[in-house]
Protein backbone atom coordinates (compact mmCIF):
# COMPACT_ATOMS: atom_id res chain seq x y z
CA UNK A 1 0.00 0.00 0.00
CA UNK A 2 2.45 2.36 1.01
CA UNK A 3 4.69 1.96 -2.50
CA UNK A 4 1.31 2.80 -4.30
CA UNK A 5 0.91 5.81 -2.67
CA UNK A 6 4.22 6.60 -3.40
CA UNK A 7 4.19 6.52 -7.15
CA UNK A 8 0.54 8.22 -6.79
CA UNK A 9 2.70 10.91 -4.95
CA UNK A 10 5.45 10.94 -7.30
CA UNK A 11 2.94 11.00 -10.59
CA UNK A 12 0.83 14.08 -9.04
CA UNK A 13 4.25 15.76 -8.38
CA UNK A 14 5.44 15.15 -12.19
CA UNK A 15 2.01 15.88 -13.72
CA UNK A 16 2.38 19.26 -11.52
CA UNK A 17 5.84 20.37 -12.57
CA UNK A 18 4.66 19.64 -16.32
CA UNK A 19 1.45 21.89 -16.18
CA UNK A 20 3.70 24.57 -14.13
CA UNK A 21 6.49 24.17 -17.40
CA UNK A 22 3.08 24.44 -19.92
CA UNK A 23 1.66 27.29 -18.41
CA UNK A 24 4.77 29.18 -18.40
CA UNK A 25 4.92 28.03 -22.43
CA UNK A 26 1.35 29.72 -22.64
CA UNK A 27 2.54 32.63 -20.83
CA UNK A 28 5.28 34.08 -23.03
CA UNK A 29 4.51 37.50 -23.93
CA UNK A 30 4.08 36.92 -27.77
CA UNK A 31 3.40 40.15 -29.79
CA UNK A 32 1.54 40.85 -32.58
CA UNK A 33 3.70 42.32 -35.90
CA UNK A 34 1.15 45.62 -35.62
CA UNK A 35 2.96 46.31 -32.05
CA UNK A 36 6.25 45.98 -33.31
CA UNK A 37 6.12 50.07 -35.40
CA UNK A 38 10.16 49.31 -35.70
CA UNK A 39 9.47 46.99 -38.08
CA UNK A 40 9.12 47.97 -41.81
CA UNK A 41 5.27 47.78 -42.81
CA UNK A 42 5.46 45.33 -45.51
CA UNK A 43 7.12 43.13 -43.28
CA UNK A 44 4.34 43.58 -40.20
CA UNK A 45 1.96 43.12 -43.02
CA UNK A 46 3.11 40.06 -44.01
CA UNK A 47 3.67 38.36 -40.28
CA UNK A 48 -0.06 39.12 -39.96
CA UNK A 49 -0.63 37.20 -42.94
CA UNK A 50 0.91 34.22 -41.95
CA UNK A 51 -0.11 34.45 -38.48
CA UNK A 52 3.20 35.31 -36.65
CA UNK A 53 3.27 36.74 -33.31
CA UNK A 54 7.15 37.69 -32.01
CA UNK A 55 7.94 36.33 -28.68
CA UNK A 56 9.75 38.35 -26.01
CA UNK A 57 12.28 36.93 -23.61
CA UNK A 58 11.50 37.02 -19.82
CA UNK A 59 13.74 40.13 -19.06
CA UNK A 60 12.86 42.40 -22.24
CA UNK A 61 11.74 45.58 -21.13
CA UNK A 62 11.28 46.56 -25.13
CA UNK A 63 10.04 44.35 -28.13
CA UNK A 64 12.82 42.47 -29.01
CA UNK A 65 13.55 39.18 -31.35
CA UNK A 66 13.86 41.43 -34.36
CA UNK A 67 16.83 42.36 -36.15
CA UNK A 68 18.16 44.55 -38.94
CA UNK A 69 21.62 44.03 -41.07
CA UNK A 70 22.64 42.74 -44.05
CA UNK A 71 22.66 38.99 -43.74
CA UNK A 72 22.32 37.92 -47.41
CA UNK A 73 25.60 40.13 -48.45
CA UNK A 74 23.95 43.20 -50.11
CA UNK A 75 23.99 46.47 -48.95
CA UNK A 76 20.20 46.59 -48.58
CA UNK A 77 19.57 46.26 -44.90
CA UNK A 78 17.63 42.67 -44.28
CA UNK A 79 14.94 42.07 -41.24
CA UNK A 80 15.11 38.85 -39.57
CA UNK A 81 12.08 37.82 -37.18
CA UNK A 82 11.41 35.52 -34.80
CA UNK A 83 7.73 34.24 -35.67
CA UNK A 84 5.97 32.33 -33.45
CA UNK A 85 2.69 29.89 -34.69
CA UNK A 86 1.07 27.53 -32.45
CA UNK A 87 3.94 28.23 -30.38
CA UNK A 88 7.02 26.97 -32.33
CA UNK A 89 9.37 30.03 -33.56
CA UNK A 90 11.43 30.08 -36.69
CA UNK A 91 13.63 33.16 -38.13
CA UNK A 92 12.38 34.64 -41.42
CA UNK A 93 14.38 36.70 -42.85
CA UNK A 94 13.25 39.55 -45.45
CA UNK A 95 15.56 40.99 -47.83
CA UNK A 96 15.52 44.74 -48.46
CA UNK A 97 12.42 44.67 -45.85
CA UNK A 98 10.33 43.75 -48.27
CA UNK A 99 7.67 40.58 -48.17
CA UNK A 100 9.69 39.56 -51.49
CA UNK A 101 11.13 36.38 -51.21
CA UNK A 102 11.01 35.68 -47.67
CA UNK A 103 13.39 33.05 -46.47
CA UNK A 104 13.06 30.69 -43.66
CA UNK A 105 16.72 29.96 -42.06
CA UNK A 106 17.16 26.22 -42.33
CA UNK A 107 17.42 24.43 -38.59
CA UNK A 108 16.09 27.77 -37.09
CA UNK A 109 12.42 26.11 -36.60
CA UNK A 110 12.19 24.83 -32.80
CA UNK A 111 9.27 24.68 -29.80
CA UNK A 112 8.84 27.75 -27.53
CA UNK A 113 8.88 25.54 -24.82
CA UNK A 114 12.57 24.22 -25.79
CA UNK A 115 13.82 27.74 -24.70
CA UNK A 116 12.29 27.57 -21.34
CA UNK A 117 14.51 28.36 -18.30
CA UNK A 118 13.86 28.97 -14.64
CA UNK A 119 14.66 32.40 -14.09
CA UNK A 120 15.01 32.93 -10.47
CA UNK A 121 12.72 33.75 -7.73
CA UNK A 122 10.87 30.15 -8.80
CA UNK A 123 9.44 31.57 -12.21
CA UNK A 124 10.32 29.95 -15.72
CA UNK A 125 10.87 32.37 -18.14
CA UNK A 126 10.86 32.14 -22.30
CA UNK A 127 14.69 32.44 -23.30
CA UNK A 128 15.30 33.04 -26.70
CA UNK A 129 16.97 35.90 -28.27
CA UNK A 130 17.80 36.57 -32.03
CA UNK A 131 19.91 39.88 -32.55
CA UNK A 132 21.70 40.56 -35.94
CA UNK A 133 25.93 40.14 -34.94
CA UNK A 134 28.37 42.40 -37.59
CA UNK A 135 31.51 40.13 -38.94
CA UNK A 136 34.24 40.76 -36.24
CA UNK A 137 32.09 40.17 -32.89
CA UNK A 138 31.12 36.78 -35.03
CA UNK A 139 34.72 35.40 -35.65
CA UNK A 140 35.83 36.03 -32.40
CA UNK A 141 32.84 34.64 -30.54
CA UNK A 142 33.13 31.78 -33.03
CA UNK A 143 36.90 31.37 -32.40
CA UNK A 144 36.36 31.42 -28.22
CA UNK A 145 33.48 28.58 -29.23
CA UNK A 146 35.67 26.46 -31.17
CA UNK A 147 39.09 27.65 -30.77
CA UNK A 148 39.48 28.09 -34.64
CA UNK A 149 37.77 29.79 -36.90
CA UNK A 150 35.32 27.76 -39.36
CA UNK A 151 33.20 30.44 -41.72
CA UNK A 152 35.09 34.10 -42.57
CA UNK A 153 32.02 36.48 -41.95
CA UNK A 154 31.65 39.59 -44.71
CA UNK A 155 28.22 40.39 -43.35
CA UNK A 156 26.35 40.06 -40.86
CA UNK A 157 24.74 37.12 -39.34
CA UNK A 158 22.03 36.60 -37.18
CA UNK A 159 22.79 35.42 -33.66
CA UNK A 160 20.01 32.90 -32.05
CA UNK A 161 20.79 32.14 -28.55
CA UNK A 162 19.45 30.22 -25.65
CA UNK A 163 20.16 32.77 -23.13
CA UNK A 164 23.07 32.23 -20.48
CA UNK A 165 23.48 28.89 -22.14
CA UNK A 166 24.42 28.92 -25.84
CA UNK A 167 24.41 30.52 -29.21
CA UNK A 168 24.46 29.82 -32.66
CA UNK A 169 25.24 32.07 -35.79
CA UNK A 170 23.23 31.56 -39.02
CA UNK A 171 24.90 32.76 -41.98
CA UNK A 172 23.86 33.06 -45.24
CA UNK A 173 27.31 32.78 -47.57
CA UNK A 174 26.04 33.56 -50.32
CA UNK A 175 24.81 30.36 -51.88
CA UNK A 176 23.50 28.71 -48.69
CA UNK A 177 22.61 29.15 -44.96
CA UNK A 178 24.64 28.14 -42.41
CA UNK A 179 25.69 27.40 -38.70
CA UNK A 180 28.27 28.12 -36.42
CA UNK A 181 28.35 27.46 -32.64
CA UNK A 182 29.06 30.68 -31.00
CA UNK A 183 29.22 29.97 -27.63
CA UNK A 184 28.42 28.67 -24.17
Amino acid sequence: MKKVAASLVLALSASAHADEWSDADLATRRLAPSEVQALPAPVRADLERRGCRIPQAFAAKNAGNFARGTFLGSDADDWAVLCSIARASRILVYPGGTAQGVQEVPGSARKDADFLQQVGGGRIGFSRSVIAIGPTQAHRRQNQARGRIVVRFQHAGIEDAFLEKRSRVHYFNGRKWVEVQAGD
